[in-house]
């Protein structure tokens, strides 16, 4: 177990290594992205209309931990931490927080995309690392930007909830970044 746990740390070289420590990476990045947008899209900028699946999603964690937990039901504060609610917006006004949210988020999780792919997926020294931060970020960029134009297709046209919209978003960028991470900036 120790020799692969210490073959998972060092090896940049195995492509199945390195597309589980890739899928890895982009969890961590993601949380940063899911955690940055959804304190931004409910308490600092709204984005989120009171009918999105995730709300209903983040009181069924409060009600499941106090069914596990008995003594954690007079416990108000908790309570509102998991049952809030937020009024309802134009879809014009959602559309434009929501890319505000997602754009501030995006900051923060390329940032951790970019540590921790450099740390322990690739194999950096293709490009000078200038050059490699300017790829790193144009490709990220680039998938960021087609994911906001179906963010857009998504709340404009088909009035989906902003959690629906951020996970199509999240495919998009996915699928986008590994190829161009793998093959145009790092060394394979």
């Amino acid at each position: 177990m120790f020799r692969f746990l210490k073959t998972l740390a060092e090896d940049k070289s195995n492509p199945a290594l390195q597309f589980i420590k890739y899928g890895l990476c982009g969890g961590v990045a993601t949380l940063v992205d899911l955690v940055v947008f959804f304190i931004l899209a409910t308490v600092v900028l709204q984005a989120i209309q009171p009918n999105d699946p995730s709300l209903v999603l983040w009181a069924g964690i409060h009600d499941q931990l106090v069914r596990m937990l008995p003594s954690l039901a007079d416990k108000a504060w908790l309570a509102s931490w998991f049952h809030f609610e937020l009024p309802v917006m134009d879809e014009d006004r959602r559309l434009v927080t929501f890319i505000i949210d997602k754009t501030i988020a995006f900051l923060f999780s390329n940032t951790t995309a970019y540590v921790t792919n450099v740390l322990w997926v690739f194999e950096a020294g293709r490009h000078s690392r200038r050059k490699e931060i300017l790829l790193f970020t144009a490709v990220s960029g680039t998938s960021f930007l087609v994911g906001l134009l179906l963010t857009f297709i998504l709340i404009h046209f088909f009035s989906l909830p902003s959690s629906v919209t951020y996970g199509a978003l999240l495919v998009a960028s996915v699928l986008i970044n590994y190829v161009c991470r793998k093959y145009v900036i790092f060394k394979g």
